[in-house]
């Protein structure tokens, strides 16, 4: 396993429930890779996806927004259930101040740690991707909650536009 821990991110699965454990920061490239990897594999008989945030001290907000598309997309279409697990302080004041608290189980831990760890290595971030992920991250905070707008409207603007001016600049085939 110490090979694994020089990755970003390690994943587990226990009968329905999948562990996504963050061995860093939980910021915008994270998210990248951690989205990257569910979409990549739509698990059906999942019904609990536990974050383990033991091993991190930070969240952004990108992070977050991922979080709360999840539990959004998984809670209504799959009935997937998000657990946060052992999440630091200041990732807890982080969730309260963007108003998210609510939306996730906050618990003290996994309810069982899976016999194999996957590691997973970064995804490579293009820009145009990474820029909409920032959108609908942000777009997700704000849906989540209207006294989000204020703080993460100008995000979205200023990523919604570079991704227009990068669009232009480079039009796809």
């Amino acid at each position: 396993m110490s090979d694994a821990t020089q990755r970003s991110v390690l994943i587990g699965h226990d009968g329905g429930t999948l562990i996504i454990k963050p061995l860093r920061p939980c910021s915008a490239a994270l998210a990248d890779t951690v989205r990257a990897f569910l979409r990549g594999n739509p698990d059906t008989a999942t019904t609990n996806v536990y974050f383990d945030l033991s091993q991190t001290d930070y969240m952004d907000s990108t992070f977050a927004g991922l979080l709360v598309s999840l539990a959004g997309q998984r809670s209504g279409a799959n009935n997937v259930a998000v657990h946060l697990a052992r999440p630091c302080e200041d990732i807890l004041n982080a969730l309260k101040n963007m108003h998210l608290v609510g939306l996730f189980d906050v618990c003290d831990g996994v309810p069982s740690t899976p016999s194999e760890w996957q590691p997973l290595d970064d995804s490579p971030s293009d820009a145009e991707r990474l820029c909409d992920l920032i959108v609908e991250s942000h777009k997700s905070l704000v849906d989540a909650d209207e006294r989000n707008q204020p703080t993460f409207g100008p995000v979205i603007e200023t990523f919604e536009a570079e991704r227009n001016r990068r669009r232009e600049n480079n039009p796809r085939s």
